[in-house]
């Protein structure tokens, strides 16, 4: 019996270490938000940042706040450590508000599956945003971490990097990313390896240096919807600049409604080892592309407002003699 029930408060032990959101300040690498809703905002002492952050999450009737020095050297995750076991949660959600982080990470590290995740940020800077999860390295040995479904709302900062899916050997379902603002260097739809089955990105407002549907691994379905913001580079498929980008993309349809792209590709589609797809289909406004580097747009059905728009010249001209 007293076996059983030391056996038992252990368990209890590790079910209660695997659910309350923890800093790993040994390595000072790592934090694990365990499947709880956590905040992160910058540490003022007397109105002056430290380049710490404070995380709060709500724990049985009160809210509790850590504070994370060195924040941009740490990897937040909404999930767990899966690095020496399996740990599983249904739901993980991040805001971050201010400071200065790593990246931000919807799943958890390693073997770690998350039912779904949301990454929500309003403002200050991260190197990467990943909604699914994140494998420490490419080998399977520690088994590959999980997401069925990931949400990212970007409503300001900066931000480097902003991936649906996650990093090295990781496998997302659904992904939907916004972007309302802030200011981006590369979005992709995928993540930057893994597999991902389903991503839609819609850009709304702010800027985007480099927009691409897949970047390495595999997206079964990408979808990009342009209805307002700046682009510098949209790419239907994989960017051409970066070498390693060798994804394939099984289907991928781009939507160009509102705002301004400054150069459209293809991507890397037709070139051995790297990217391919199977299908690129889309739709465009008319004065939004100033630059249709590949000849794309007359492959893609035109978006027309009115009756009017919609009439080839011959017609317009018949109607007005």
């Amino acid at each position: 019996m007293q076996e059983s029930i030391t056996a038992n408060a252990v368990d209890i032990a590790e079910l209660k270490q695997d659910s309350v959101p923890a800093f790993d300040s040994d390595t000072g690498k790592y934090f694990f938000a365990n499947g709880q809703p956590i905040f992160i905002a910058e540490h003022l002492e007397s109105g002056v940042a430290d380049g710490s952050v404070d995380v709060t999450y709500y724990l049985g009737t009160k809210y509790q706040t850590i504070n994370v020095p060195n924040a941009n050297q740490v990897t937040f995750f909404g999930g767990g450590d899966g690095r020496v076991k399996n740990v599983e949660y249904p739901g993980a959600s991040i805001v971050m508000n201010s400071g200065v982080v790593k990246n931000l990470v919807g799943g958890g590290l390693d073997n770690c599956t998350v039912g779904s995740t949301s990454i929500v940020v309003n403002g200050g800077r991260a190197a990467a945003i990943l909604g699914g999860g994140f494998g420490d390295n490419l080998s399977p040995n520690n088994g590959a971490g999980n997401v069925g479904y990931a949400k990212i709302i970007i409503n300001g900062g900066t931000l480097s990097q902003v991936w649906g899916g996650g990093q090295n050997i990781t496998n997302t379902g659904v992904t939907e990313v916004e972007i309302y603002d802030g200011t981006i260097t590369y979005l992709t739809t995928g993540g930057s390896n893994g597999s991902t089955s389903i991503g839609t990105v819609t850009v709304y407002g702010g800027t985007v240096d480099v927009w691409q549907a897949g970047n390495r691994g595999t997206v079964e379905n990408s979808t990009m919807i342009l209805d307002g913001g700046t682009i510098n580079k949209m790419y239907c498929v994989g960017e051409t600049e970066d070498a390693t980008v060798t994804a394939n993309v099984e289907f991928s349809t781009v939507s160009i409604r509102h705002g301004s792209v400054t150069t459209l590709r293809m991507g890397n589609t037709n070139y051995g080892g790297h990217a391919t797809s199977g299908t690129v289909k889309g739709e465009y406004r008319e004065n939004i592309v100033a630059n249709d580097t590949d000849n794309i747009l007359p492959l893609f059905s035109k978006i027309v407002d009115t009756e009017l728009e919609a009439l080839t010249t011959a017609e317009i001209e018949a109607i007005c003699k």
